[in-house]
């Protein structure tokens, strides 16, 4: 059910947003056929209504697309999902699992975790589908490699040595999902 409200606002979100980015096109192509008045641009302004009707719902349409891409998608209803690298993710459903899959382990639940550019270090809730070897976990995001430890001892340890987030920097989800889909992400795409 949350699904299908979250996806009608995202359709009125997205017709906004396509009217907007139509309204400031139109007023742009304005000003240059103003200057212009040979160009193009010129042409275009004459019949305002349609260009603006026509442009916003390609922009509307592109924007749908984008929002199913793996860059665009951040989850639907009560699930919610993080993009990350090669195609990868982490998701959170029902506002309570946060999980991950690599091609060795179908689904790796976690509690808290840190992220930079290429790996995501984390303390492991567990995994449904198999037995994992360890607490804590890193997880190279250009190889699909996981490194388990055993211990929050033995991490932090290894981190410290190799200078990595520590496991009191870890953080939740929905840290990590305000901070990558708030801001400009949140007022500018669907």
């Amino acid at each position: 059910m949350f699904f299908i409200g979250h996806f009608i606002l995202e359709i009125i979100k997205i017709s906004l947003l396509g009217s907007l980015y139509a309204l400031v096109l139109l007023l742009l192509f304005k000003v240059i056929g103003y200057f212009q008045k040979e160009s193009w641009f010129y042409s275009v302004i004459e019949n305002n209504t349609r260009f603006w009707f026509s442009t916003g719902a390609v922009i509307s349409f592109a924007l749908f697309v984008f929002m199913f891409t793996h860059w665009g998608n951040h989850g639907l209803g009560d699930s919610a999902r993080l993009p990350l690298r090669n195609g990868q993710s982490i998701k959170q459903s029902d506002g309570v699992w946060t999980t991950f899959s690599t091609k060795t382990y179908k689904q790796i639940r976690i509690y808290e975790f840190a992220a930079d550019e290429n790996y995501i270090y984390a303390h492991i809730d567990r995994s449904p589908t198999a037995k994992l070897p360890g607490k804590y976990v890193i997880w190279n995001l250009e190889t699909d490699h996981l490194t388990f430890f055993k211990s929050e001892d033995e991490y932090t340890e290894f981190a410290k040595v190799d200078n990595l987030p520590l496991p009191n920097e870890f953080k939740e989800f929905d840290f990590h999902y305000d901070l990558y889909w708030g801001g400009w992400r949140f007022w500018l795409l669907p």
